[in-house]
């Protein structure tokens, strides 16, 4: 009996030992998983950067040789007689500062005019004309800061001249007729949600056409201020290796786990069930139940040994006595003392 009593605890020794090297498996796997899984939501997360855009014109109204004015042009900002104007000398300004590096792969950007007769009543175009006055270039940067400055000769006369034919040989009236010289950038970024309200930035100085006085208006689509905050999101090389070593490690941790359950059930000792049917009752009826130490003197007693626990409760509920417990390494005692007997109920590793 003995021997096998001691076989018995060898084995438990050894399961209690495969179940932990289990465990250690798994809680390396599973820190492995939630490492792979944490870098790659850092990786893919949406941050936010904050980013300045400013953009201007500077002009200069050249004028015919006329009787009146010294100047050879005129400064901005100011009223024109139309019959005076020569050529407009504009000089588009555009800069973009944004906190972080290799955000933007590459801007472009053109300046084009565009001439429009509208009908004041029904706001609809009679004519529309575009004209490409400086042909798109290509710049690539790594930098945070993009630096734009273009000048442009912009021919008054020739445009002036257009529409007053338009409306001479067409005899059209209570028209409006502007020029429109636009500067347009567009922005290429190493993420798709970089200014992905309008990635297109225009720059525009208006000149009214057919008036014997006008005034030239600057605006810009842009939205001046420091504190402009933009979406990015750095695709990360790497996602591929992050998702790849994260469903590995997950069906690893499950393929763990399940052998674990496994071998947990089928190589349940009879250590395992004793302990099990101990724990069980104590939990169930500790109320009734008191632990001793002290060693009884079997020899002095009756000894009746009851075949459940629950005969042994209905012995205590008719005696109104407390059910002592007697803890051995090999079995354990539940025992309700009379005065000359013992009723005991003995669970044991048998």
């Amino acid at each position: 009996m003995k021997e096998q009593l001691s076989e018995i605890f060898k084995k438990d020794i050894k399961r209690n030992k495969t179940i932990t090297k289990y465990l250690s498996f798994i809680i390396i796997i599973s820190t492995i998983l939630i490492s792979f899984i944490t870098l790659y939501i850092e990786s893919n997360k949406i941050r936010y950067i904050k980013y300045s855009e400013q953009g201007n014109v500077d002009y200069k109204v050249y004028l015919k040789k006329n009787n009146f004015f010294e100047e050879k042009y005129l400064e901005e900002n100011k009223e024109y007689i139309s019959s005076l104007i020569d050529n407009v000398k504009a000089n588009f300004k555009y800069n973009l500062s944004i906190e972080k590096e290799n955000i933007i792969n590459k801007y472009t950007y053109k300046i084009v005019s565009n001439v429009k007769v509208t009908d004041k009543t029904t706001k609809k175009n009679l004519y529309d004309k575009t004209e490409i006055l400086v042909p798109e270039k290509e710049f690539y940067i790594k930098e945070k800061e993009i630096n734009i400055k273009e000048p442009v000769e912009i021919d008054y006369n020739k445009y002036n001249d257009l529409i007053n034919n338009f409306i001479n040989i067409y005899e059209v009236g209570n028209i409006e007729s502007n020029l429109t010289v636009n500067m347009i950038i567009n922005i290429e970024n190493s993420t798709e949600n970089f200014k992905e309200q309008n990635n297109e930035s225009i720059i525009t100085l208006r000149i009214p056409l057919t008036t014997n006085t006008m005034d030239i208006d600057m605006k810009n689509d842009l939205v001046d201020t420091n504190n402009n905050v933009i979406k990015y999101k750095k695709n990360s090389k790497y996602n591929l290796l992050y998702i790849l070593v994260s469903t590995i490690s997950l069906l690893v941790d499950l393929i763990l786990i399940i052998k674990l359950i496994l071998y947990i059930k089928t190589t349940r000792s009879i250590i395992t069930k004793y302990e099990k049917e101990k724990k069980k009752i104590v939990r169930n009826y500790g109320q009734y139940i008191q632990k001793i130490d002290n060693r009884i003197d079997y020899e002095k007693y009756e000894q009746i040994n009851v075949s459940t626990f629950t005969d042994l409760l209905e012995i205590r509920d008719a005696m109104q006595s407390p059910i002592l417990m007697i803890e051995e390494k090999k079995y354990t005692k539940f025992i309700i003392p009379t005065d000359k007997r013992l009723y005991i109920y003995t669970i044991k590793i048998k």
